[in-house]
């Protein structure tokens, strides 16, 4: 794994600039949750989202801009520890936007910071809600040739195995988009379609998905829906894996960058610098393009880490993650960029 032309499908020849950057963040030996306990890290983290974002989805911030104006910019990112966990987090944060906005519009980007950690008073009867028989199940697709993590996803989210849809692929081992829109067509009034799974480099084929093929489709989709029921919005989120050839947003190869042509489109995108870019294992980044989604669908809001009136609050990143001790993994992509 030393060789300078190592590469495999998990890993990579060590990049010297990015082990320099681990053992940076591993003499420091602290935690990037909140500001004050890692206050460089955390301000390299929101500047290393502030570009990504802008490099995935083409968006252009004035040059005068500062990662304090911004607030990390238009976008929303973590680093997170690896591809797998980064298709959960993507899976999670499509279904609360998907329930959240059932009934409306828009979905919320805050959520009630006051949470209750005392133990749960007994319910009287009366306050008992409970959910309304006709609400439709959200439904998942993925490709034959998508990461089986999102196997494992459904069943930590609570989607369920049964209301994941594998779609076949086409000789070339891209997601077959006919068959896709024909199965997403042809769902029960039981079920709706909410999340789509693109391969951007598949673990065993290396093949890409369409995305502006599936753009079109799920779009299509969307209004197929609302059109049979305006008062309802329904998003179908697409979620980029690109764990394994997604660093081909870096390269400046024409034939290269066609492969994830339209990822400016989708909702979400995460890949691996520890495989082509050959970063320490492990360093992964996910990246979204609805500003505020992560900490909405994480946040509890934990007084003792997450008050609000402390110095530095608004730079805190703990909340919009599930866990709260956190690498300070950005160090490594920000070395190398």
């Amino acid at each position: 794994m030393s060789h300078p032309y190592f590469c495999n499908q998990l890993c990579g020849a060590s990049d010297p600039i990015a082990l320099a950057a681990e053992l940076i963040s591993l003499s420091v030996n602290t935690s990037a949750y909140t500001w004050e306990t890692a206050p460089v890290f955390t301000m390299i983290e929101r500047e290393v989202f502030k570009h990504l974002g802008q490099l995935v989805f083409e968006n252009k911030i004035p040059e005068d801009t500062t990662i304090c104006d911004a607030g990390g910019g238009p976008y929303d990112g973590l680093m997170l520890p690896g591809g797998s966990l980064s298709n959960l987090a993507a899976l999670h944060v499509a279904r609360y936007c998907s329930k959240n906005s059932l009934h409306t519009k828009t979905f919320k980007t805050e959520h009630d910071t006051n949470f209750d950690f005392s133990l749960p008073k007994e319910e009287k009867k009366e306050d008992v809600i409970l959910s309304k028989p006709d609400k439709p199940d959200l439904v998942a697709f993925v490709s034959s040739e998508a990461h089986y993590s999102f196997v494992k996803a459904v069943s930590v989210t609570g989607i369920g195995a049964k209301n994941l849809v594998v779609v076949p692929t086409l000789p070339n081992g891209q997601m077959d988009v006919e068959k896709l829109d024909t199965l997403m067509s042809n769902l029960p009034k039981t079920k709706v379609p909410f999340f789509v799974a693109v391969t951007a480099g598949s673990t065993v084929r290396g093949s890409f998905d369409d995305i502006d093929a599936i753009v079109r489709i799920c779009k299509k989709q969307e209004k197929m829906i609302a059109e049979l029921d305006p008062d309802l919005t329904r998003k179908i989120w697409i979620h980029v894996d690109g764990a394994w050839g997604g660093t081909a947003i870096f390269s400046s190869r024409k034939d290269i960058q066609s492969l994830v042509k339209g990822l400016k489109h989708v909702d979400s995108f995460t890949f691996n610098p520890h495989k082509m870019l050959g970063a320490p294992i492990q360093t992964t980044a996910f990246v979204s393009r609805h500003k505020g989604i992560l900490k909405a669908a994480n946040s509890t809001g934990a007084k003792y880490l997450f008050d609000p009136r402390k110095i530095g609050a608004e730079y805190d990143l703990g909340d919009a993650s599930f866990t709260c001790g956190r690498r300070t993994d950005a160090i490594k992509l920000w070395a190398q960029w």
